[in-house]
């Protein structure tokens, strides 16, 4: 562990010779111990020391030696009650405040972690502020941050029964005093609503600071009847260590719906193109991101707020009522940030970093109730998704539709499918199947944008084989698609239909170098001069029983076609048959 090296010096208040401090200090000293001690920092630092001085600052400055005038210090004067008193002064190694610093993060990160696995809530009374703080209030009824203690007080007074009465001013007293160890119950439930909690238990001790004060520091413990299991106990998501869906929702609600906490704001946040991530990448590294992705969020609110997993790439932040809208904007933008930079090589197909879209909202102002504040959250966050991804976005009146408007929302460029990018793709058939038989008919363009999405085809062509031009034209690589255009003939070739390629009436073809020798003489030229390397043909009838095809294209590089989704795209071209392809004509 770190050493802070925080120095305590004495200082004469006339000459300013050292009258007290460690061995390290009169090292700094070299040997004249009776000089000023500003005459042993560098000359740039003296006017600083002196200024401080003179005004009496007590803020930290930086200063250095001359026995070692490349390593900086943190130095401090404390405040003097008495002209005639003595001067206290604080020093320390600037390295060494960052080591302490680094340690003290990870050591609070294991003291959070370990809190999470009880519903004990953590307290700290400083009596300089006159304040309590409480942390880890994830399972009861105490907001998290600082509070007046005559708040909190006065709080405790207005709920609890007669008979508790005296034990809480008990409780005060040991608070306010100091007292070295202390432990005070309460004969009735003030942690939450959980019906089986029957006492409140408050234990608290006196911690010692080295010279830099004291605190009372304690927990608040439920108690429960005997038997009675351990209901109310947060779980956790094993893979990533967030609250799991079920936990973090309900706290969200009692904090919106039941305890009505204003300025009480959250965020869904999303990974882009996860789905894509795990068919690239493998499954394990894919756990890699989440457990990744989690570590940052959760370091990044720290005790702003709390964290949860609520789907398989989608996570989940409820902000303490205390965030204000630029502390959650800083905080969404450094979670963004940090992925992007974790990861920069390796999103989809090696392409692109991975990223996140996130959509943020508040109660009251957004929505007064927590499904409505979710449903606004989720707007914000598919609207980044609209906007390109690896953004966030903040929810305002001013500049997004209303609550109604979103609530009716339907447009063009919504997904039609409900569900996150993680969605199984057969639960992603089975709802464009109903859409298109039972409901209202999507458009084509939209129908097919989505499905290259979900699936991760490239490029995605819908042509007619008379006359050979496409219809529509979709996929990541749609910008390159020009000059493929006049190859429609070759793929759309009677000659790949009578092939043995033929797997479910489709032509699969992983590398064109690996087509049979008779299709090789339409390949040699046409197709590698195109940058073809892998596509599928899928030949249909529309309901007016013209014939087309449905291509998936992948250029510049060998697209391995997914054998297990070969069911899925006869079925999704049995849905294309229901379809009238003239209007789409070009």
């Amino acid at each position: 562990m770190a050493v802070s090296q925080v120095h305590e010096i004495l200082i004469a208040k006339n000459d300013h010779h050292l009258l007290s401090a460690d061995a390290d200090v009169y090292a700094l000293a070299y040997k004249d111990t009776l000089a000023a001690f500003e005459e042993y920092l560098t000359v740039p630092d003296r006017a600083v020391f002196l200024q401080h001085l003179e005004e009496g600052n007590t803020d930290w400055f930086t200063g250095s030696f001359i026995i070692e005038p490349k390593r900086h210090y943190f130095l401090r004067f404390l405040p003097r009650l008495h002209a005639d008193e003595n001067i206290h002064l604080i020093l320390s190694p600037v390295d060494k405040v960052i080591d302490s610093y680094q340690d003290m993060v990870f050591t609070m990160s294991s003291q959070r972690a370990m809190l999470g696995l009880f519903e004990d809530l953590f307290f700290e009374y400083r009596s300089e502020t006159d304040t309590i703080i409480f942390y880890n209030t994830d399972h009861s009824h105490f907001d998290p941050g600082e509070h007046s203690f005559t708040e909190f007080v006065g709080g405790l007074q207005g709920i609890v029964t007669k008979e508790n009465v005296l034990p809480l001013e008990m409780l005060i007293r040991h608070i306010k005093e100091k007292t070295a160890s202390f432990a005070i119950t309460l004969s009735q439930n003030i942690f939450n609503e959980d019906p089986a909690i029957t006492d409140t238990m408050f234990r608290g001790a006196v911690a010692h600071h080295e010279g830099f004060g004291e605190s009372v520091i304690g927990l608040i413990h439920p108690l429960r009847q005997r038997g009675s299991g351990g209901e109310g106990k947060i779980t956790y998501d094993a893979l990533t260590g967030l609250i799991n869906k079920a936990d973090i929702t309900q706290i969200s609600i009692d904090r919106i719906n039941n305890r009505c906490i204003a300025n009480t704001s959250i965020a869904i946040v999303d990974i882009d193109y996860f789905k894509h991530v795990n068919d690239s990448h493998g499954h394990q590294f894919g756990d890699l991101v989440l457990r990744q992705v989690a570590a940052i969020m959760k370091n990044e609110i720290g005790e702003h707020g709390l964290c949860g997993r609520i789907g398989g790439d989608e996570f989940f932040v409820i902000f303490n009522s205390s965030v204000t809208d630029e502390g959650r904007r800083a905080h969404l933008c450094n979670i963004k940030s940090l992925v992007k930079a974790t990861f920069p090589d390796k999103g989809p197909q090696g392409e692109k970093p991975i990223t996140l879209s996130i959509g943020s909202a508040t109660y009251p102002s957004d929505a007064t109730n927590y499904n409505d504040l979710f449903m606004v959250a989720d707007y914000c966050l598919y609207l980044a998704k609209e906007k390109g991804r690896n953004r966030y976005i903040m929810y305002t009146r001013d500049r997004h539709p209303s609550l109604e408007q979103i609530r009716n929302r339907k447009t063009e460029g919504d997904n039609l499918v409900n569900g996150r990018d993680d969605l199984p793709l057969g639960d992603v058939l089975v709802q464009m199947q109903f859409m298109i038989r039972y409901g209202k008919q999507p458009a084509l363009t939209s129908l097919l944008s989505e499905f290259s999405d979900r699936f991760n085809i490239p490029l995605v062509m819908l042509a007619l084989e008379d006359p050979q031009m496409p219809l529509i034209i979709t996929g990541k690589q749609e910008g390159e698609s020009a000059p493929l255009l006049r190859e429609l003939d070759l793929l759309l070739h009677p000659a790949f239909r009578s092939s043995h390629l033929f797997k479910q009436e489709m032509v699969i073809c992983n590398n064109i170098i690996h087509l049979p020798a008779e299709l090789r003489p339409l390949v040699s030229e046409r197709l590698e001069k195109a940058d073809i390397h892998s596509f599928v043909v899928c030949p249909f009838t529309d309901t007016k029983s013209r014939k087309a095809a449905l291509i998936f294209i992948s250029l510049h590089y060998n697209q391995v076609w997914n054998e297990q989704h070969y069911m899925y795209y006869r079925l999704f071209v049995d849905s294309l048959k229901l379809y009238d392809l003239k209007p789409y004509c070009v």
